[in-house]
């Protein structure tokens, strides 16, 4: 995943084994093709992150243009605060790999403000249960909300009903249905499941 100043770019890749002539010729995987989609938030201040790291959190190498780059940690947590005037967007890895986009809205009235731009994909739709499939040249990727809620004033969970919906081509939005008051705090809590999706940037 890339962040940019008004979205996040995730990165779709094809892999193969490729051998590589070494003295023990072992073959690795290599990507050989890969699609970016961009998911961009329309009429959001510009993103600045915020990361949060596990004690325990792996560590990674990389090779950036002709340097290499040694034991950078993985972010546990990525948050965006006032990504939309009272809505912070948190970003993390569940336990089964797939990737939650946590919107906490601080006012349930404000959730309207979210609007998310897709582009680079093959297709985009809706399917009947309210969740968005996102249509790729090798997968497609499904972005459901198996959860959504409010916090009444002693902070009990108070299931809603949240579905996408497009406002404008390639362009949807979170229509929530079941608000109990308008002032309490809002959870919209989308999970993006990319089955065989091999690589991020």
């Amino acid at each position: 995943m890339i962040i940019f100043e008004n979205k996040i770019r995730l990165i779709n890749a094809k892999t193969s084994l490729q051998k590589i002539e070494f003295k023990n010729k072992h073959s690795f995987p290599a990507v050989t093709d890969k699609q970016y989609v961009d998911i961009v938030f329309t009429g959001a201040n510009k993103l600045n992150p915020t990361a949060q790291f596990d004690k325990e959190a792996a560590s990674y190498n990389y090779f950036s243009s002709d340097k290499k780059v040694t034991n950078v940690k993985a972010a546990s947590e990525i948050f965006f605060h006032e990504i939309y005037k009272g809505v912070t967007l948190r970003l993390y890895s569940n336990k089964g790999g797939s990737l939650e986009f946590d919107w906490l809205v601080s006012r349930a009235e404000d959730y309207s403000q979210i609007r998310m731009q897709f582009l680079g994909q093959n297709y985009l739709k809706v399917d009947n249960k309210g969740n968005l499939e996102i249509g790729l040249r090798f997968r497609s990727l499904k972005l459901k909300i198996p959860e959504t809620y409010q916090l009444d004033a002693k902070g009990k969970r108070l299931p809603l009903q949240g579905k996408f919906v497009f406002s404008s081509v390639n362009e949807t939005k979170y229509y929530i249905k079941g608000i109990t008051n308008s002032k309490w705090p809002l959870v919209i809590d989308p999970v993006l499941q990319w089955g065989c999706l091999y690589g991020w940037g």
